[in-house]
């Protein structure tokens, strides 16, 4: 047993696969290998089967086994991997040499060039002029259109008058007094009668006269002191012995009346403050009459540049005017003075009591 157990374990592996198809068959003595009995005694324990493996054993005892073949296993040789074989670089060819330079060959001469052939110049040729046409006729000029006779009387100028006027009072019934009755000038509202003749132009003359008259008058009230204005007065006095324009059809009776009556003031200047105004003058009216007057107010409070904005008779637009310059409004500071803002427009009205 104890040679058994000596046996390398391969040899015991093949023993039990012996042992164990041994098993399957019924003949009980194959059994040619100490080794497989022990293995089948191990497998079977018992009397039997340490019965079977004594018997195994007589038989095999005189049956010479072999030694195992212990060699280990010999690897089989690995194939050696030759290299491909690389090819070899293929030689450079060698440089061939370059030709001797050739001379050239001689040119030969080119042909002479021959001159070029003279075209004869052809004979000037002159225009034909054409003939001259008659010129055309201009057409004839329309007829001019009629023109209407024009009232000059209704497109006079108005100018601007600025009038440098002094802080005291201005006697405006003695420089109204100097006014001659002039043509009265009538305006949108207040048109003459149809049947009435146009004014003629001595009554217009004598109107532009007073209107000269009446600058003339203001200038020197801006200009003298108030000790001289009696003698500028007393100067300009005149005979008035012309009677006064006579009224128009359909006019009521003349009326001495002062023209207390005067529209609200409109226009920037409304925010300052009126200081002083003269009592109004008394002045003949032939008829009611409407004059709106547009009117500058310089930083010390005094009226200039006033300019009719409705018009009526001419006597009366004057003693409007001179009634509004003598007006005063309260100063205001001449840096904070604007121009733009310093204007406005009233309304007289003169009325028939």
């Amino acid at each position: 047993m104890t040679g058994v157990r000596d046996l390398p374990p391969f040899l015991l592996l093949s023993a039990v696969l012996h042992v164990a198809l041994l098993m399957l068959l019924p003949a009980p003595n194959l059994f040619r290998d100490e080794s497989e009995l022990i293995i089948v005694a191990r497998i079977q324990p018992g009397e039997l089967a340490l019965r079977r493996a004594e018997e195994a054993l007589d038989a095999v005892a005189g049956l010479e086994i072999p030694p195992p073949d212990l060699e280990a296993p010999r690897p089989e040789p690995t194939p050696k991997i030759e290299p491909e074989p690389v090819p070899e670089p293929t030689p450079k060819p060698e440089p061939v040499p370059a030709p001797p330079p050739t001379e050239p060959e001689p040119l030969a001469p080119k042909p002479p060039t021959p001159p070029p052939a003279v075209e004869p110049t052809p004979p000037p040729v002159t225009a034909v002029a054409p003939p001259p046409m008659a010129e055309p006729s201009p057409p004839p000029a329309p007829p001019e259109p009629e023109v209407p006779p024009v009232d000059l009387s209704r497109r006079l100028p108005v100018r601007a008058v600025d009038v440098a006027l002094p802080r005291a009072r201005t006697p405006t019934n003695e420089v109204l007094a100097l006014a001659p009755a002039a043509t009265p000038r009538r305006g949108p509202e207040h048109r003459p009668d149809p049947a009435s003749p146009p004014p003629s132009v001595a009554d217009e003359a004598a109107r532009r006269a007073t209107q000269k008259e009446s600058r003339a008058v203001l200038d020197s009230l801006g200009s003298q002191p108030d000790a001289s204005l009696p003698m500028v007065l007393a100067a300009l006095r005149r005979d008035r012995t012309a009677p006064p324009a006579a009224a128009m059809p359909g006019d009521r009776d003349a009326a001495s009346t002062p023209f207390e009556l005067f529209s609200p003031i409109e226009g920037p200047v409304h925010d300052r403050k009126l200081q002083w105004r003269p009592p109004p003058p008394e002045i003949t009216v032939y008829r009611d009459a409407d004059i709106r007057l547009r009117f500058d107010v310089r930083p010390d409070g005094s009226v200039t540049r006033v300019i009719p904005v409705i018009k009526a008779d001419a006597r009366l637009e004057q003693a409007a005017t001179a009634y509004l310059l003598a007006w005063r409004f309260s100063p205001v500071d001449p840096e904070e003075f604007d121009p733009a803002s310093s204007w406005g427009e009233i309304t007289f009205h003169f009325r028939l009591r």
